[in-house]
C-alpha cells in the first residue's frame, strides 16, 4: 500500500513527486490513483528529465531515460483523461535540471509537447499558488515540530518572504513584517504589507 504525505485538508494538493521513472520508489500509475483515492483536489507529476551540457556530469541515478519522454507524457495524459473529475485534477510536469550551455536547445526539444500539454512551463496562476501554499505549509509544519520536539525552541515561529519568478511574472508570497521590495524604473517600491497591528 502506498502511503501519501501531503500539506493537508487547508490546500490538499501535492506537485513535487518523482515516479519510479526517475528517481522515485513507486509507478506513476499508482502514484495518481492512489492521490485520488486520497482524496487530493490536485496532483501532479514531476520526475526528472535531465540533459547536461557536460559530458562528466552523470545524471542516470535521478532522472529518466530521456528516450522514455514520450511514454512518461503518454501515460500522464492517459490517466489525466480517465482520473479528472470536478474534485481531482492531474497536472503533468517535469523537474528540467538547468545548465546555461544548453538551455535553449532543451527547450526545443520540450517544443514538441506544447501541442499535447498546452503549455511548456507553469503559466497557470492558479497552480503557482497552489505551489506556494505547499511550500508554506510544509515549512510550517516543520517548524511546529521543532517548536513541540525541543523544549528549547517552544513556541518559536519565524517571518516568511519569498518570490517565485516564472518568465516575466513574479509570484510574491510572505508572511510577517518580513518586506519585499522590488526596482521598478529605478525606483525602489515596497511590494508587501506588513501583517501586524501597525499596518
Amino acid at each position: 500500500m502506498l502511503k501519501l504525505t501531503f500539506p493537508g485538508p487547508e490546500f490538499n494538493v501535492s506537485f513535487h513527486n518523482h515516479s519510479d521513472m526517475s528517481d522515485g520508489a513507486a509507478p506513476l500509475e499508482l502514484m495518481c490513483r492512489t492521490a485520488k483515492a486520497a482524496g487530493l483536489r490536485e496532483f501532479g507529476m514531476s520526475d526528472h528529465w535531465v540533459i547536461p551540457d557536460d559530458d562528466a556530469i552523470d545524471p542516470s541515478s535521478w532522472r529518466m531515460i530521456p528516450g522514455r519522454l514520450d511514454e512518461y507524457v503518454e501515460k500522464l495524459l492517459a490517466l489525466k483523461k480517465e482520473l479528472d473529475c470536478e474534485t481531482f485534477t492531474l497536472r503533468l510536469g517535469l523537474e528540467v535540471d538547468f545548465f546555461f550551455g544548453n538551455s535553449t536547445d532543451v527547450v526545443k526539444n520540450l517544443e514538441k509537447y506544447k501541442k499535447s500539454t498546452g503549455k511548456i512551463a507553469l503559466h497557470d496562476d492558479t497552480v503557482v499558488k497552489n505551489i506556494l501554499c505547499e511550500g508554506v505549509a510544509r515549512a510550517n509544519h516543520a517548524l511546529y515540530m521543532e517548536s513541540i520536539t525541543l523544549h528549547s525552541r517552544s513556541g518559536m515561529g519565524t517571518t516568511l518572504a519569498s518570490i517565485l519568478v516564472i518568465g516575466k511574472k513574479a509570484y510574491i508570497c510572505h508572511i510577517g513584517d518580513s518586506r519585499v521590495y522590488g526596482l521598478i524604473s529605478g525606483k525602489l517600491s515596497r511590494l508587501t504589507k506588513d501583517h501586524s497591528l501597525v499596518q
